[in-house]
């Protein structure tokens, strides 16, 4: 967990990646909301996203995996291969257990569908993928 704002308080860099703008919308807000340790940066493809992980540097990563031009596990793999180790989430309308057999590179799968309290489960998400990517070693 790298960054700071305002009064001290460290932030876990967050990029979140899907092609709707709704769902941006939710994690850009509804993160935040849930947990003030988040800092979120939303973006619309994996192909935006490789860009601003390459100069963001984030703590996790969030990503859809039905997205249209650059899938989610397409993208999984470009980031393991540009950012090896940058902890990857995937927030997707499959079940987790299907997720994670798409993209085992992943640290954890939350259905944005099937849960009422989805937000509250990838805020737990989020926080395991960064805690575990602390103390992984360098």
């Amino acid at each position: 967990m790298v960054g700071t704002a305002g009064r001290g308080v460290t932030k876990i860099k967050v990029v979140a990646v899907d092609d709707d703008p709704l769902i941006r919308e939710l994690l850009s807000i509804g993160l935040r909301t849930k947990s003030d340790s988040l800092a979120v940066d939303c973006v619309g493809d994996g192909f935006e996203a490789l860009e601003l992980i390459s100069t963001q540097q984030p703590d996790v990563v969030i990503t859809d995996l039905d997205m249209p031009r650059f899938s989610g596990a397409d993208f999984a793999k470009e980031l393991e291969r540009l950012h090896p180790g940058t902890p990857l989430v995937i927030f997707s309308g499959c079940p987790p257990e299907t997720a994670i057999r798409t993209v085992p590179t992943a640290v954890a799968a939350v259905d944005k569908i099937g849960s009422p309290n989805c937000l509250q489960s990838l805020v737990h998400a989020v926080n395991f993928a960064a805690k575990k990517n602390q103390e992984s070693p360098a």
